[in-house]
């Protein structure tokens, strides 16, 4: 089993960027090897290699689509099957584009869902938080949180 995730956030404000930090840590206290990246830190192509993809979009932020547009563009010029080995969930904190474009993308192209993209306001934590704790169960356990 590959315990290697990727979590990406946008890094417009800093709700997107909370939300990946403290879930990272989560994963990794658990002995998952996290990286954890701004979308304008990480290679689009990358897409190709990952196994678990996590993603945080922060809708609140007027210029979110512009962060989000290389990797929603990459990810919809590939191949229906291309991400195939993907599995990755999308929380959006606020309402937008940003996280459906990125979701559908993703699936269109092969990808598996570990959750249903949420969206849910940056002040609801308990909707965050049950976001957090079905991605855990779906890569096989149950969330311990870091100290």
């Amino acid at each position: 089993m590959n315990r290697s995730i990727v979590v990406l956030y946008t890094e417009e404000g800093d709700a997107a960027m909370s939300v990946a930090f403290d879930l990272a840590a989560g994963l990794f206290s658990n002995g998952y090897d996290v990286t954890v990246a701004g979308f304008s830190r990480y290679l689009a192509s990358h897409v190709l290699t990952e196994r678990t993809l996590l993603v945080c979009v922060d809708e609140t932020q007027p210029r979110v689509m512009d962060e989000v547009l290389d990797f929603v563009d990459f990810a919809g010029s590939l191949d229906r099957s291309s991400l195939s080995r993907l599995r990755f969930s999308v929380l959006s904190l606020g309402q937008g584009e940003a996280g459906c474009d990125i979701d559908s993308s993703l699936a269109q192209n092969g990808a598996n869902r570990l959750a249903r993209h949420v969206v849910a306001a940056t002040s609801d934590s308990a909707l965050i938080e049950t976001w957090e704790e079905t991605i855990c169960a779906s890569v096989g356990l149950g969330l311990r949180r870091a100290a």
